[in-house]
């Protein structure tokens, strides 16, 4: 791993980022590998450092994307992390990826010892949160054009990156709005 990779610990010490590596693994996976699938209980969190992945679910057959997630961004089932309870959604790499697999569990008791790691797991969940915050208002409160236009402004490196029904999926409208959208150009 290199420094670049694990730059989302730079605020931790050396012990600190030593402490997380020794409760982590890396995993080498090929593309269209399920790291999550529904009903089933998940102790994990990963950090993507090489790759992207898609988070989703179905609904009345549809693929619905809520996440993509690409290097330097951790993902998780976050409903079965905290609760406990059984993940609803499906993890699956739209690429071939590198992972860094942290263990919750252990984690949390590094947040117990350590208020470096605490701190930077709180900012984490913060940013995970205001995440999915901005796409919920986006999804009710914002036209496809603008969808689209915000998504290119923020993430236009990852369209070379997913297929086109993915990030139609995931911007909330369909593959022929977002080709009718991107051959308009603006």
């Amino acid at each position: 791993m290199t420094k670049e990779q694990l730059s989302v610990f730079d605020s931790l010490s050396k012990e600190a980022l030593a402490e997380i590596l020794q409760i982590s693994s890396t995993i080498n996976l090929t593309k269209k590998h399920l790291i999550l699938e529904p009903n089933k209980y998940s102790n994990d969190l990963f950090l993507v450092l090489k790759g992207c992945l898609k988070q989703y679910y179905f609904k009345e057959e549809k693929e619905v994307v809520f996440r993509l997630i690409a290097e330097n961004e951790f993902c998780c089932s976050a409903y079965a992390l905290i609760t406990g309870g059984k993940t609803f959604e499906y993890i699956e790499t739209t690429e071939e990826a590198m992972l860094l697999r942290i263990n919750y569990q252990k984690l949390s008791q590094l947040y117990n010892q350590r208020i470096d790691v605490a701190n930077l797991g709180r900012r984490l969940t913060e940013q995970y949160f205001v995440h999915e915050q901005d796409r919920l208002l986006s999804i009710v409160f914002k036209t496809p054009k603008e969808r689209y236009s915000a998504f290119m402004q923020k993430n236009g490196n990852l369209v070379q990156r997913f297929p086109l029904g993915t990030i139609a999926s995931f911007l909330g409208m369909t593959q022929e709005t977002l080709s009718r959208l991107r051959a308009k150009r603006f």
